[in-house]
């Protein structure tokens, strides 16, 4: 199999055509024996498109077909391209050129997602956009600016995927109705109790404040049985730290499904875990992988890639990393804070919507 050009491409069939963003070619019986080869034509600036690529591309019930760039949007009839973008002096026009969606829903209207402009509806008959933008004052608007994708379900209800969360919108009033991701968390006294004992001689060994690319291990030597609190900070299946004994045991291990959330973004994950320790040597493991750390402070350069798959620090930056608390003066406290967590909202991203 070969992947074809990421460009956008027009394949002549009659007088259909078919638009590509990424094109699969695959060997099949059918196509060998047709012996069938397509013909290509790209279409670049010098056609008339504002850029050459393309984030989103839709055909509509009329045949055309519109391409969503981030310096405009596109309608092409075949011959001809029309653009659309964002002006200061008119009302109605399309709230930013640069496009992440485009959907069509069953009244024919078209829905257009931006970055970090909100969602426009476009009036075929008048040419014109209705915005729709977060306000931070009304709580029925929109809740993110950026928009990744829309989808109408079976009862003819909007469904919206943004930076933030999942939206409703009531078309008939134009509010928005917001859902977010269901997660737990910790009470605060098990954090406060984690600040103030990982600065006393109850720390028995550390990683913390982890940069990017990280390889981390510790020896260490504990010197009588003891009750231990491991505490466990990262980006959820790429920065997580392990704990083994002398002889290779895995003691304790990342497992997402004993984790609860940080604060901050949707990935950032704590794990705790109340083990005993024998007297003995062991060793403490962290990795981490290209980015999102504390070295960077969570936040790399302002690309739009980037910035898309990144968020908020947790609350305690500081403790990105792994370390071992010595437990034995307050085991009861602990185990009853440790089965005591919150259901709490967090809002995430949503790329794509599925009925």
């Amino acid at each position: 199999m070969k992947l074809a050009s990421t460009r956008l491409i027009k394949i002549s069939a009659g007088k259909y055509f078919l638009f590509i963003f990424v094109l699969l070619i695959t060997s099949s019986p059918l196509s060998n024996s047709q012996n069938i080869e397509p013909r290509f034509e790209h279409l670049t600036v010098k056609d008339g498109l504002p850029e050459n690529s393309a984030k989103a591309i839709l055909q509509d019930y009329l045949g055309y077909m519109w391409f969503g760039t981030q310096a405009g949007l596109v309608k092409y009839d075949g011959y001809d391209m029309t653009i659309y973008n964002w002006s200061a002096d008119i009302d109605s026009s399309l709230s930013s050129g640069s496009i992440m969606s485009i959907y069509e829903d069953r009244k024919k209207n078209l829905w257009i997602g931006t970055w970090a402009s909100g969602l426009n509806r476009f009036n075929r008959t008048t040419e014109t956009f209705k915005s729709f933008l977060h306000n931070p004052n009304d709580p029925s608007s929109l809740g993110s600016d950026i928009i990744y994708t829309s989808y109408e379900d079976k009862k003819g209800r909007l469904w919206i995927g943004t930076d933030e969360g999942l939206e409703l919108l009531d078309i008939k009033s134009n509010k928005f109705k917001h859902f977010y991701f269901l997660d737990r968390s910790y009470s605060s006294e098990l954090f406060d109790y984690i600040l103030k004992n990982s600065k006393s001689n109850s720390k028995v060994e550390s990683i913390l404040k982890v940069g990017n690319n990280a390889d981390i291990t510790k020896t260490f030597i504990v010197k009588k049985k003891m009750p231990v609190l491991i505490v466990s900070i990262g980006e959820a299946g790429y920065d997580y730290g392990w704990l083994e004994d002398s002889k290779g045991n895995i003691l304790f291990n990342y497992d997402y499904e004993k984790t609860q959330h940080a604060g901050g973004a949707l990935n950032n994950r704590i794990q705790f875990a109340l083990i005993t320790l024998d007297e003995g040597t062991y060793k403490l493991h962290y990795t981490s992988n290209y980015f999102y750390s504390y070295e960077d402070q969570f936040v790399h350069a302002w690309s739009w890639d980037y910035k898309r798959r990144t968020g908020k620090p947790p609350d305690s930056p500081e403790f990105w990393g792994i370390q071992i608390l010595d437990a034995s003066a307050d085991i009861k406290m602990l185990e009853g804070s440790l089965k005591n967590s919150t259901t709490i909202e967090v809002k995430s991203r949503v790329f794509a919507i599925i009925g």
